[in-house]
C-alpha cells in the first residue's frame, strides 16, 4: 500500500448506524414524496407513463423502490458478506494489515444489518399501502455481472476476481446511494434510511480501496494479466442500462399498461447504447475508473491498455 492502512475500528464504535440509530419507522398519515427517485428512472418522463396518471408513476416508483431494496439485501449478503467472510477467516490466501482483517468484521455486522433495513423497509411499506412487491429478483445485479465474468476465469482465480469485484460493487452502491439522498422530492422515510447506510459505507469504501491496492500488489502476474483483461467487460456488463428492462416491462404490464406499449415505453426509456454513450450518461462508471487507477489497478500495462481498446480510458497526449 501506497501507506500505513489505519484502522476504522473507533470511528465505528461511535458512528456506525447498527450501533448508535434505533429502527427507522415509517410515520403515521399518508406518505408524502415519492418512494423512489423519478429523476434516477427514465421511464418516469415517458410520454405512455405519464398519460396513466399521477398514481401510476408513484406505483412504479413504489416497485422500484421494492426492486433496489431487494437488491441491496442480495448484495450485502450473498456478495459482500460471503466474500469479506473469506477475509476474516483467512481463507484469502493474502498478506493484508491485521488491522484490517479486524475491520472486516465490521463490514460484516454492518452488511448484514442494511439488509435487515432494506428487508424492514419493504415490509413496512407494504404493510402500510397494501401494495406487495410484483417481481422479486433473486440475485442482484453485482452477483449476475461476477458470475458471467467468471466464466471466462479459471476456477483459481475466482476468489481473487470477487475480491476486486466487490471492490468495485461497494464503490457503486455509495454513490448510487448519494444520488437518491440528493432528491429532494422522495419521502423522508427513504431520505432517512439511504442516509442512514451511506453514512456507513463512506467507510466501507476506504477499507475496500485500500483493500484493493493491497490485494492488486499481490497479484501474481499471470492472475494480473486475466482479471486485468476482464474488468473492462465486467465493468460495462455491471453498468449496461438496459440490465431491468424485464423488470419494468414486468411491472408495466402488471400496473396495467398493454404488453405492447410496456415495450414500446421501455425500448425507448432504455436504449442500446456504445461504450462512449454509456461512460457519458453514467458518472459512476467515470468514478469507479478514477478509482482504479488511482489504486495502481490501471499502473499495470496490460489492464491500462485493455482500457483503452475498450474505450472506458483515453490516451493521454504526450
Amino acid at each position: 500500500m501506497s501507506k500505513p492502512y489505519k484502522s476504522t475500528q473507533t470511528v465505528w464504535d461511535s458512528r456506525s448506524t447498527v450501533r448508535r440509530q434505533q429502527r427507522r419507522i415509517l410515520s403515521d398519515g399518508d406518505i408524502t414524496g415519492y418512494l423512489f427517485p423519478p429523476a434516477i428512472i427514465p421511464l418516469c418522463a415517458d410520454e405512455r407513463v405519464l398519460r396513466h396518471g399521477e398514481q401510476f408513476k408513484r406505483l412504479l416508483l413504489q416497485q422500484c423502490a421494492y426492486k433496489y431494496m431487494s437488491d441491496v439485501a442480495h448484495v450485502e449478503t450473498e456478495t459482500i458478506n460471503r466474500v469479506t467472510l473469506e477475509i476474516v477467516n483467512r481463507r484469502d490466501g493474502l498478506d493484508l494489515p491485521e488491522d484490517m482483517r479486524y475491520d472486516a468484521y465490521t463490514i460484516i455486522i454492518d452488511e448484514a444489518y442494511h439488509a435487515y433495513v432494506a428487508a424492514d423497509f419493504v415490509r413496512q411499506v407494504s404493510q402500510r399501502t397494501g401494495v406487495a412487491p410484483i417481481a422479486a429478483p433473486l440475485h442482484s445485479e453485482l452477483t449476475k455481472a461476477m458470475e458471467r465474468a467468471k466464466q471466462s476465469l479459471p476456477e483459481q482465480m475466482h476468489r481473487n476476481f470477487d475480491i476486486v469485484a466487490i471492490c468495485v460493487g461497494e464503490n457503486t452502491l455509495t454513490q448510487e446511494m448519494l444520488a437518491i439522498t440528493r432528491d429532494e422530492s422522495i419521502c423522508p422515510y427513504l431520505d432517512e434510511v439511504m442516509s442512514d447506510h451511506v453514512r456507513d459505507e463512506g467507510r466501507h469504501c476506504v477499507l475496500f480501496s485500500d483493500l484493493l491496492e493491497c490485494v492488486w500488489a499481490q497479484l501474481p502476474e499471470a492472475q494480473k494479466l486475466a482479471i486485468g483483461a476482464l474488468l473492462p467487460a465486467f465493468l460495462l456488463d455491471y453498468m449496461r442500462p438496459d440490465l431491468n428492462i424485464a423488470f419494468f416491462r414486468e411491472i408495466l404490464v402488471a400496473l396495467g399498461m398493454d404488453a405492447e406499449e410496456a415495450a414500446a415505453a421501455v425500448a425507448d426509456a432504455y436504449p442500446p447504447m456504445s461504450t462512449v454513450e454509456i461512460v457519458a450518461v453514467n458518472p459512476i462508471l467515470g468514478h469507479l475508473i478514477g478509482i482504479l487507477e488511482r489504486r495502481g489497478v490501471l499502473a499495470h500495462p496490460p489492464t491500462h491498455a485493455a482500457f483503452l481498446e475498450a474505450g472506458l480510458i483515453q490516451q493521454q497526449a504526450a
